[in-house]
């Protein structure tokens, strides 16, 4: 475990995965405040603390379509890190969520 956790806080990026979806908040807490940016694909990862979560739509019997992204400030602005004005200018793309720790929507 030790040696884990040393890793993760040498990351610069985290991808969650669904199977890591019952450890987030555990593992989200392991880089707060640090210089990681952390993406996932489960739902509400955003509002639970994560920075970015993307949603790709699928209209039912077609293929996938756009992807969404779901950004939350509040684990962006602790960790010092900075997103693009032009990323969070593509408002048909970019949804600011808020997770209670002083995030905007």
């Amino acid at each position: 475990r030790h040696a884990f956790v040393a890793a993760l806080q040498r990351s610069h990026l985290v991808f969650y995965t669904r199977a890591m979806k019952p450890h987030v908040r555990d593992l989200l807490e392991l880089v707060n405040k640090r210089p990681i940016a952390t993406v996932s694909e489960v739902s509400g990862f955003a509002t639970s603390g994560g920075m970015i979560e993307y949603v790709i739509t699928q209209p039912k019997g077609e293929e996938p379509g756009a992807v969404t992204l779901h950004i939350n400030l509040s684990p962006v602005k602790r960790s010092a890190l900075r997103i693009s004005s032009q990323l969070l200018s593509l408002r048909r793309v970019v949804h600011i969520v808020d997770d209670g720790n002083g995030g905007e929507r």
